[in-house]
């Protein structure tokens, strides 16, 4: 369901999150620093991650092996989002929108930063 005015609460939850790839060339693929890589020979999977938002801070958690709390900024004016992460500041602006899939809505978030660089975020069932 569209939220119109959506702000900072709108973040608060439970996430999966995906890591869409941008392929350049032929030999380079852009994509969010975050996202973890798995290299075998000369194959690579990007895996996905949990992220869990609330009122002041993120917690990242990779497959439950790896969790890092960081505290982020909400802009209300340019609705984004700042933060922190393995000293490298991130800012992403947050576009919301909900789909239908197996027959409900499910809230999802796409951050995306200057640079185009993308995560999308699958949130929980809007009506069950």
């Amino acid at each position: 369901m569209f939220q119109p005015s959506f702000g900072q609460n709108g973040l608060y939850g439970d996430w999966n999150v995906s890591c869409p790839m941008e392929q350049k060339d032929s030999s380079t693929i852009i994509m969010c620093e975050i996202c973890p890589v798995i290299k075998n020979g000369k194959d690579i999977t990007i895996q996905g991650f949990q992220m869990k938002i609330n009122k002041d801070q993120i917690v990242f958690d990779f497959n439950n092996d790896v969790k890092k709390t960081v505290k982020y900024k909400w802009d209300n004016n340019s609705k984004s989002i700042e933060f922190e992460y393995n000293k490298i500041n991130y800012t992403f602006s947050v576009l919301y929108f909900s789909n239908k899939i197996a027959g409900h809505f499910v809230e999802r978030l796409i951050l995306k930063n200057k640079d185009g660089v993308l995560l999308a975020l699958d949130g929980q069932v809007l009506d069950k």
